[in-house]
């Protein structure tokens, strides 16, 4: 199944209201968060401002914060119609973090109360309030425990792993689409395009970052009068174990064939040839 559809139609269901909330999963720099905000445009919500209409919007918080610090950020976007909860990975590493999620996930349709208890005159919301809106989680990871469950249990929970041909085609759209100082179209684009022909499933931190570092890249390279594409090159380094499996599994040699010669190549055993196989399928 396309992953990446699965989780469109999730981000829509609760942008529509159809549910209360989605949590997108994922290794980092693969634009979960991109595609997140990309599909709520689509569905004709925009980026919370002062002065909208809350129902049309969207509110935006990175949950690289302190509890206290999210649940006044919530108080906020209470009338949104969507929440979207980015990095949630250290608000579900805390107790108080979870507790609040739980709240806000509580119920399947209608409103829920998001409370806190606390004497510090940073508390900037009342002790409890009233949400209306749906959420959507972005995480990398999720730890398992009693709670997380509880709150899983409640939502569309989509593994998000695209492949790198499926990162790639993102990686054109953002090109296309998204501004950078010093580049044009043509150029975002040759980048992009570049970078899709020279990785493989075996390179290292393939993700948005890389896009990123590469446009980066080329603008210091005309600034100084340099040539771009090696600089760029330099930034795809692969894996030598995983690339030396993906040559294996290319041999058409059977199994058993590819995994002796594997292990006389690195010294390592059965279990992580499939360990690497199952990574490079999911890239493929």
């Amino acid at each position: 199944m396309n992953t990446l559809n699965v989780a469109d139609d999730y981000i829509r269901a609760v942008g529509g209201g159809h549910s209360t909330s989605a949590i997108i999963l994922g290794r980092s720099g693969t634009g979960k968060s991109f595609r997140t905000i990309k599909v709520l445009q689509e569905e004709g919500l925009s980026l919370s401002t002062t002065g909208e209409e809350k129902d049309k919007c969207f509110g935006y918080i990175s949950g690289h914060c302190t509890p206290l610090q999210f649940y006044n950020e919530m108080y906020k976007h209470k009338e949104s119609r969507v929440v979207v909860i980015d990095d949630v990975d250290s608000l579900f590493a805390s107790k108080v973090g979870l507790g609040l999620l739980r709240e806000l996930t509580w119920s399947n349709t209608g409103s829920r109360i998001a409370s806190y208890r606390s004497s510090t005159k940073h508390l900037q919301a009342p002790s409890s309030f009233e949400v209306n809106s749906g959420f959507i989680l972005i995480a990398n990871k999720l730890l398992r425990n009693a709670t997380v469950d509880s709150i899983r249990s409640r939502s569309l929970v989509c593994e998000f792993n695209p492949t790198n041909a499926e990162l790639t085609a993102d990686f054109i759209k953002v090109a296309e689409k998204s501004e950078f100082k010093g580049l044009s179209r043509e150029e975002r684009l040759e980048t992009a395009c570049f970078l899709s022909e020279k990785s493989s499933v075996a390179t290292i931190d393939f993700n948005f970052r890389t896009l990123i570092k590469s446009w980066q890249l080329m603008k210091y390279a005309k600034e100084k009068g340099k040539e771009w594409k090696p600089l760029v090159s330099s930034l795809l380094v692969e894996d030598e174990e995983m690339a030396t499996v993906k040559a294996l599994m290319d041999s058409n040699w059977p199994v058993s064939e590819q995994i002796k010669e594997y292990s006389k190549l690195t010294g390592k055993g059965r279990r992580t040839f499939y360990r690497i196989m199952k990574k490079i399928k999911q890239r493929l």
